[in-house]
């Protein structure tokens, strides 16, 4: 006879059970005969961690999960697998498996399953309805977090959710550290520094994870199928790592930092079960790509992106890549004729050879930063570069030399624009220098009319050679180009010295100009720099018009 139900009956002096106290136990808790299931099985220790009193005698990691949840009822011969018995006092004799646990209110004795204990001032129906309560909480956990998954609500709304689950932040991040997803709440100066430079700039940085890598930390971290805490000399807190494994490769990893509350062994195991969620997440999620990039990428895009500019910042992560924040540099952009990931990836290896250059795969291409040291020659880099462009048949832009690290995304839209105003022939490498004035004319030409800059006299030499079919302003343009060498210009004209000579006479009469004065051939070579970039606009939109 249960216990409970044996006293209820002395108090009435019946030697029997008495109906009432049968129905007063049936109408208040019916419902504890019936299991309780789930779609998932929460791990035991999850469980029990979860408890105002923790049960005595639990194995951190007995292994045991839990599937439903029931009373112990006298009537019970067998103990099933994953289901979870809740009684007073061990029975006499009972069948069980190897997975099989109950939880008892007496003292602790000896059973040959697993029996956790706990005082025998315990109410046996109060254990098993915070019991249920606390299953139903992570049932809802996971029909929440199976909703987000199937309608695809993002990688963020997950890690939110697990960081209600786990009362502690929760970080995911792809393979080279750059942030997928995370708890971004406020936090107080109790957390690691390095945690909140992940929270700010959304990337683990570079000087950290070489020190991860060279102290071997990173690969005893990696070497896990399971989740486990971390304890690291380059943070403060405690946290829980989840390699997050896909065909043996490592795709990202699923953190939860012990900030705001110890991490348990609890903890930990259930962080097993959601890791499993998050890569089916990532699975899932159409912008994530799975490739692991070099260490070094994701500091170069906060670079590119103008997202990171601490000076003390930069100084910090250009350490580990023995660079120096005023040396020089040049930024190389391709936009390869392949798009075959595997082909780029060896792309990213040749121009790695380039004078210790570090390329990255970014927004469509490849772009690749070179230090340029006291020996090195850009004329070098330059030859190595069109060698590389002409094999892959792609085009390349290449800008100016510069001092200054902190300067980079800046000159990489020299290199942008090189590609976008240069030649696109195929195995073209476009050097920014030459195409400076035009980049101006296009960016001021969305404001103002161009032609207000011009001088005048030089509409007068393009309407001329229109009407009689000579080439005046294109001979102006390489004579002023060649410094008014008429060596020079007759040469890249192709002309004999004597036809220039008379051109230039023609050219000189049409202008009314003194082409000694320096002011008027500054001002001739912007006008003919407008001139030619009105034209190409114009043919550009009589090109887009025959396409439409």
């Amino acid at each position: 006879m249960n216990t409970k139900l044996a006293n209820m009956c002395a108090e009435h002096k019946e030697n029997i059970i008495c109906l009432q106290c049968i129905n007063t136990l049936r109408n208040n808790m019916c419902y504890l005969h019936k299991e309780v299931r789930t779609c998932m099985e929460l791990a035991l220790i999850t469980l029990v961690d979860r408890m105002k009193k923790r049960p005595l005698g639990l194995d951190d990691d007995n292994g045991i999960s839990v599937k439903g949840i029931r009373l112990l009822m006298p009537e019970v011969v067998k103990l099933e697998k994953g289901i979870l018995y809740v009684a007073e006092i061990p029975p006499e004799h009972i069948e069980y498996s190897e997975q099989s646990c109950v939880i008892f209110m007496c003292e602790p004795v000896t059973t040959p399953y697993c029996a956790l204990f706990l005082n025998n001032q315990a109410d046996v129906f109060s254990i098993l309805n915070e019991l249920l309560s606390i299953f139903e909480l992570f049932t809802d956990y996971e029909r929440r977090a199976q909703n987000i998954i199937y309608k695809q609500k993002g990688l963020q709304a997950l890690i939110l959710l697990c960081s209600e689950i786990f009362g502690n932040p929760a970080y995911l991040v792809d393979s080279g550290f750059k942030v997928l997803a995370i708890d971004d709440t406020p936090m107080y100066s109790e957390i690691s520094a390095i945690w909140k430079r992940l929270v700010s700039y959304r990337y683990l940085s570079y000087d950290i994870v070489t020190g991860l890598r060279r102290s071997d930390e990173l690969t005893l971290m990696e070497s896990y199928s399971r989740a486990v805490i971390v304890d690291s000399n380059y943070f403060n807190n405690l946290f829980i790592n989840y390699n997050l494994r896909d065909n043996g490769r490592i795709r990202g990893h699923f953190f939860v930092v012990g900030y705001v509350k110890r991490i348990t062994q609890g903890d930990v195991a259930y962080a097993n079960h959601m890791g499993k969620m998050v890569l089916l997440a990532m699975s899932m999620d159409s912008n994530y790509t799975p490739t692991r990039g070099n260490d070094y990428e994701n500091f170069l895009y906060h670079m590119l992106t103008g997202t990171l500019k601490e000076t003390s910042e930069i100084k910090r992560q250009l350490e580990p890549l023995g660079w120096e924040l005023e040396s020089k540099y040049l930024v190389f952009r391709l936009q390869p004729h392949t798009e075959d990931e595997l082909l780029r990836e060896a792309l990213c290896s040749r121009l790695e050879t380039i004078k210790s250059g570090k390329p990255l795969l970014y927004e469509e291409g490849i772009v690749v930063v070179f230090p340029i040291g006291v020996s090195d020659s850009t004329e070098y880099i330059e030859g190595r570069l069109r060698t590389i462009i002409a094999e892959d048949r792609g085009v390349g832009g290449l800008s100016d030399e510069f001092d200054g690290f902190h300067r980079l995304a800046m000159h990489y839209e020299q290199a942008k624009a090189a590609i976008i105003l240069g030649n696109k022939s195929p195995g073209t490498l476009n050097v920014y220098r030459k195409y400076a004035l035009t980049h101006i004319l296009m960016m001021a030409g969305n404001n103002m009319n161009l032609e207000i800059v011009c001088e005048k006299a030089t509409f007068r030499l393009r309407d001329h050679d229109k009407v009689h079919g000579t080439d005046y302003l294109k001979t102006l343009d390489v004579f002023l180009n060649n410094e008014r060498s008429i060596v020079s210009t007759s040469e890249e004209l192709h002309i004999h010295r004597n036809t220039l000579m008379y051109r230039i006479g023609r050219v000189r009469e049409l202008l009314g100009l003194d082409l000694d004065d320096n002011i008027i051939r500054q001002r001739l070579a912007l006008s003919i720099g407008v001139l030619k970039y009105l034209d190409a606009r114009q043919q550009d939109v009589r090109v887009t018009k025959v396409l439409r």
